[in-house]
């Protein structure tokens, strides 16, 4: 049944793929308007949209194209749910994660927590918004002193700048619904808000995805690992818990909570692959 669903996220390379796999491909028909035309072309033959001269949509670029999917999503996200629904494919509902087994789909409803590179990247973007010059201006007028030094702005654009290389393009969260805990990694390119605006209240949203891998109950799924980024910033003399440790430390400076929990999860858990997160 269709529900009203406001997405954070949705991966359309992965919903794609995963309808294709169905049986659903791409739809064959998209529709290009502009001041004197409008080109439409379906059926069967065409490919991708016509990307490569097929069909008529050779003048289409890949943005348009691209643009018109995004769009789709939440109707194509729908078709995806009908199509499993059809076909008789189970959904497992906020499950153990010691039954899991990779590539079954899931639908786990949970607050969300972002994890430590995350979480000092959210908090590096909150405290920005009060070193604008209009900001500043804004406390001179009242007569009050700004909230942070000239070298304390310097220090935190540099720390906000470390903290998107460590991120890069995946923002790594756990999910927390009951007793049990899940790991995943939402694309920078697929979030459909902000990410500061999307997860800074720890609110309940519904991740829907397949099992990657279920982690033991003695092993732990870490984000600096998982990120592949300990090779190119902790040197061969520091160990990953003393690079934890200067985090930590600098997250006391800057009034950021890092708790052990915010690095690594503990097993039994269990890594998603997400398709898309909503409330």
């Amino acid at each position: 049944m269709a529900q009203l669903r406001e997405f954070v996220y949705i991966d359309n390379d992965s919903l794609n793929s995963n309808l294709s796999s169905l049986g659903k491909g791409i739809p064959s028909e998209i529709t290009h308007a502009t001041e004197d035309q409008t080109e439409k072309s379906g059926g069967a033959g065409a490919r991708v949209a016509g990307i490569g001269g097929e069909g008529n949509y050779a003048n289409l670029d890949r943005e348009q194209v691209e643009t018109t999917l995004d769009i789709t999503a939440p109707y194509r996200f729908q078709e995806f749910l009908d199509e499993l629904d059809s076909r008789g494919v189970e959904m497992k509902e906020n499950p153990d994660p010691r039954g899991l087994s990779r590539g079954e789909i899931v639908r786990i409803e949970g607050n969300v927590y972002p994890m430590s590179l995350l979480k000092f990247e959210m908090a590096i973007g909150a405290f920005s918004e009060f070193t604008g010059d209009d900001i500043q201006e804004a406390f001179h007028a009242i007569d009050q002193p700004t909230p942070f030094t000239k070298d304390e702005e310097r220090q935190m654009e540099a720390v906000g700048t470390l903290m998107e290389s460590f991120t890069g393009d995946m923002y790594p969260l756990r999910i927390e619904s009951g007793g049990s805990k899940y790991c995943t990694e939402l694309k920078r390119d697929f979030m459909r808000q902000p990410v500061f605006d999307a997860f800074v209240e720890n609110e309940k949203f519904t991740l829907v995805g397949r099992v990657k891998k279920y982690v033991k109950g003695n092993e732990t799924w870490n984000p600096f690992l998982a990120l592949n980024i300990i090779d190119k910033y902790v040197s061969e003399e520091e160990s990953v818990e003393e690079f934890q440790d200067d985090f930590k430390e600098s997250g006391e400076e800057l009034n950021i909570s890092i708790k052990d929990e915010d690095f690594e999860v503990q097993g039994h858990t269990a890594v998603i692959e997400p398709i898309a997160v909503y409330w």
